[in-house]
């Protein structure tokens, strides 16, 4: 007898009274996928005149059957790649089932991408009117909606700003806004409260009470089992498309957490320090007020690099610390790599104030991005002379001035400011606004997928197929998560820009499996200096949830090919190793995967011996690319190649 089977028979389903508002009948969705990569329209069809595009079918959803009732609300659990957002979508009528019928009565208001439908250039007040027409309402019903819209989303001050400039958090609450302004017959959640910050996730989930008080019906797809059992009366469990539980949603999710090995939060890996550091502003009143005094205050304009530090002071990842560093921490680092109070901190993280700026302790002065927009308050408690040629040579091994980080400190100015800060919103991204992902969503992500060894891997060049077998047979081997996080802070000097290293990752993480795999972006500005910086990012590692962490790509080029290295690339490894017990991280060694042609495998070159094999180095790879010419088939994927072709931006 299967486990699926076992968890059925175990489960009474609960057959609530009502009316049926949502039915699903034999529902079965399929998707043709190509057995082969066609790179252009005109290789298609030619293939296609040939009859040589190959397909096979993919069931997303298999024979569901299913009844929700007025006033319910419904949990959907499951693995990632299970079929709970097809669900959804067949639900909404997004999608229409290959098999099977599906009956719905009433309106329905999707949440199924919170930010879908918007428009960049347009203004906040004309993407509403935009997104509430895509949603069904008239013109005249959004102009009657528009105050409390806006005033549930908190975005008076931005609402006739292009969309451009808007935050992720700005976006997210302008969605939730518009779309749940009316109460619908069926509300169709997709971890919609993912996104945000916590004081928006509140108060979102406070209106999704109200309509459940309401008697609207919910459908609620979450990788949170304490919030499914809280919030849900029914849970459906899908097992590769198929439904394996059925029932009320506390028994629901007892049968489904033994099957996944699903770990509770406090089972990953603590954050460093024990808690999440946030310096986030959560209550509307208190920003506003703030808003308001930062018209009056002097202002400083934060450099990208201090942009990057504030963004992740203020979500946690540079937890313990919950400011810029005072002297005495500044000091310590520098010599001893510790703070003030003895705990273990590799990277001084300071905030550079010019020369000619009169701010003094007692000062308060608002922290600006580049557009003049408002980030932060900060209450000046400190102002210390920097010591750049001890800080150079202690942290980037070297005074020279072609090493890119100290010809940078040339232009910080001679101090430092510090004292506690007040951030009342992120800096606004344009790009990969949905892998930006806090400390806190990603530890959230990572527990849904139910495993608590996670490896950290931060590709230092986009992943190629050597990089990809060895990440996937470390998971397998460890039985982890594996979480990617390419930095898209500074450059500081990298070959390739981080926004195509992005996308590259982006493109290699679709040949992994779902179930083992989290990639989110990290607006960490690279120091490139070497063994320091590796063991910072193992502490940054395990405030983002992991356990372990491949160290790689910590050599820092010289100059010159005869000058050799700024950082040779071993001492990082023994430096992370030295302090790994202290750091709470087990650092993992890259080993070097060679292409065996014969068997068409990828093998540890030690193991390789007396047998033909192919291998090439990332430094080989760069003089490919900077000729025009095309990688190796087993060395890079066709679409990360593709774009390696392209300009550099």
């Amino acid at each position: 007898m299967s486990l699926l089977t076992e968890s059925r028979r175990a489960l009474k389903v609960s057959q609530p009274e009502g009316e049926i508002v949502v039915r699903l009948e034999g529902v079965s969705v399929r998707y043709r996928v190509p057995q082969e990569r066609v790179g252009t329209f005109k290789e298609y069809a030619i293939r296609a005149l040939q009859g040589r595009n190959r397909y096979h079918d993919f069931w997303a959803l298999r024979d569901v059957n299913l009844e929700v009732r007025r006033s319910e609300v419904l949990g959907i659990i499951g693995r990632n790649g299970a079929g709970k957002s097809t669900l959804l979508k067949v639900v909404a009528r997004v999608l229409r089932p290959t098999e099977g019928r599906v009956w719905v009565k009433g309106r329905v208001a999707p949440l199924l991408e919170l930010q879908a439908g918007f428009q960049p250039e347009l203004t906040g007040r004309e993407n509403v009117y935009l997104n509430g027409a895509l949603l069904g309402f008239t013109a005249r019903q959004i102009r009657d909606r528009f105050d409390s819209i806006v005033s549930f989303a908190e975005l008076w001050d931005f609402i006739d700003a292009p969309l451009r400039t808007y935050s992720s958090g700005m976006l997210a609450r302008l969605g939730f806004a518009i779309a749940t302004d009316a109460m619908p017959d069926v509300l169709i959640v997709d971890e919609a409260l993912s996104v945000g910050d916590e004081a928006f996730r509140r108060k979102s989930m406070a209106r999704i009470n109200e309509f459940r008080e309401a008697g609207a019906t919910i459908l609620f797809v979450s990788h949170s089992m304490d919030v499914v059992r809280q919030v849900c009366t029914r849970a459906v469990w899908l097992e590769q498309g198929r439904v394996a539980a059925l029932g009320a949603a506390p028994d629901v999710v007892r049968a489904y957490l033994p099957q996944q090995g699903t770990r509770t939060k406090q089972e990953l890996v603590a954050p460093y320090g024990e808690r999440l550091v946030s310096l986030l502003v959560t209550g509307a009143p208190e920003r506003e007020e703030l808003e308001r005094e930062a018209t009056r205050l002097p202002s400083l304009q934060l450099s990208p690099r201090s942009m990057c530090d504030l963004e992740l002071l203020a979500t946690g990842a540079f937890s313990p610390l919950d400011r810029f560093m005072n002297e005495a921490d500044y000091r310590r680092v520098l010599t001893e790599m510790r703070l003030a109070n003895g705990t273990l901190w590799p990277m001084p993280i300071t905030l550079p104030v010019p020369d000619e700026s009169e701010l003094r302790p007692g000062d308060r002065v608002a922290l600006r991005g580049p557009g003049h927009e408002l980030l932060a308050v900060m209450d000046v408690e400190e102002r210390y002379r920097s010591n750049l040629d001890q800080e150079s040579l202690e942290v980037c091994g070297t005074t020279d001035e072609r090493h890119p980080l100290v010809a940078e400190m040339l232009r910080w100015g001679g101090s430092y400011i510090s004292g506690a800060i007040k951030v009342l919103r992120l800096p606004v991204h344009t790009d990969f606004a949905h892998l930006r992902r806090t400390p806190e969503e990603v530890r959230h992500l990572l527990e849904g997928l139910g495993r608590r060894n996670v490896v950290a891997f931060r590709p230092w060049v986009p992943i190629f197929r050597p990089h990809e077998e060895l990440t996937k047979r470390i998971a397998a081997e460890l039985d982890a998560t594996l979480l990617i996080c390419p930095e898209i802070g500074c450059n500081a000097g990298d070959w390739i820009s981080a926004r195509t290293r992005v996308l590259c990752c982006e493109a290699v993480v679709e040949h992994y499996d779902p179930g083992r795999v989290v990639l989110t972006a990290l607006a960490l500005a690279a120091r490139r200096v070497g063994p320091r910086e590796a063991l910072w990012h193992a502490v940054v590692a395990r405030n983002y949830g992991a356990n372990h962490m491949i160290v790689a790509g910590y050599g820092v080029a010289g100059p010159t090919e005869e000058e050799g290295h700024f950082h040779e690339p071993g001492k990082a490894m023994a430096l992370v190793m030295g302090y790994a017990h202290e750091v709470g991280i087990t650092p993992i060694p890259f080993r070097e995967l060679v292409y065996v042609p014969e068997e068409d495998r990828y093998e540890e070159r030690s193991r390789v011996a007396g047998t033909t094999f192919l291998s090439l180095s990332v430094a080989e790879a760069k003089k490919y690319i900077d000729k025009g010419e095309a990688l190796p088939h087993w060395f890079a994927r066709p679409e990360v190649a593709r774009l390696l072709r392209q300009p550099q931006s």
